[in-house]
């Protein structure tokens, strides 16, 4: 990654993405291989946030501290979600079909927590940022408000929404025991 960042021709964009990198690879590679299991998936989803991070830096200069730590690590979770569709789609395309196997079947995951991830991915983004922010990242209502840009009431709205909607669409998988 380091590689990558040291070829950038313009010295103020370089130093402004090696700060980034050590300020949060290790917490977006803790993010990601969380959604993964895997830490060569891990890595893959960092290097492919940064240079989604990389293209948009110019909006990250208006940003506060916590808003730019919640948009790395943002991008390193969506790159992760991505890397795991992809896997998911091929592994899928790969196996035959076999109707007693169970749908989220895999060595290394457990059912729940595979279809959880899966959920939380159906969510709109809005919704899904704020189960993200408060119950991995454990900020209040006003930070949250602060960091989305949105009132402290849309987000407690939101938050309502965003669980009634992963509970339901976890019923109908059923995820969700009662």
């Amino acid at each position: 990654m380091l590689i990558f960042i040291s070829a950038i021709d313009e010295p103020e964009i370089r130093s402004r993405l090696e700060k980034l990198y050590e300020l949060y690879e290790q917490e977006m590679h803790r993010q990601a291989y969380y959604v993964l299991h895997d830490e060569n998936d891990a890595e893959d989803a960092v290097q492919n946030a940064f240079l989604g991070i990389w293209k948009s830096l110019d909006r990250l200069c208006d940003l506060e501290e916590k808003e730019i730590k919640w948009y790395v690590i943002r991008a390193a979770i969506n790159a992760a979600i991505d890397i795991y569709r992809k896997k998911n789609e091929k592994r899928q395309k790969e196996e035959p079909y076999d109707e007693n196997a169970s749908y989220f079947h895999s060595e290394n995951r457990n059912v729940n927590e595979l279809g959880l991830f899966e959920k939380i991915a159906e969510l709109p983004d809005r919704e899904r940022d704020v189960l993200m922010l408060k119950y991995v990242y454990g900020f209040q209502y006003k930070e949250m408000a602060k960091i989305l840009g949105i009132s402290t009431e849309t987000v407690k709205k939101a938050l309502l929404r965003a669980k009634n909607k992963l509970e339901k669409l976890c019923r109908e998988e059923g995820l969700y025991n009662d």
